[in-house]
């Protein structure tokens, strides 16, 4: 079972309606660790990649002037979404 991130950003914005900001605090912290991998090459790069690992789109392939993302990028990143939703921290 992969950690899924809109779920955990909605209910983010859920728990802040009724100042939940311990909970909606928590669950920010488990979203936060993704964003900067994100970013940590070329945009759509990573969130190719990402979706891909999801089973969301068939392939992580990019087209020219762009590169596929570094190996230890890619190992982060499926670091990230390997995690149980339980064990999430």
């Amino acid at each position: 079972m992969f950690v899924h991130y809109d779920v955990i950003a909605v209910k983010t914005i859920i728990l802040c309606f009724p100042n939940d900001h311990q909970n909606a605090l928590a669950d920010w912290k488990r979203l936060a660790a993704i964003i900067p991998l994100l970013f940590a090459a070329p945009n759509p790069t990573p969130i190719k990649h990402l979706l891909f690992k999801l089973g969301l789109i068939d392939s992580s392939e990019v087209r020219l002037p762009l590169t596929p993302i570094p190996a230890d990028l890619q190992e982060r990143l499926d670091r990230l979404v390997s995690v149980p939703a339980c064990a999430a921290p």
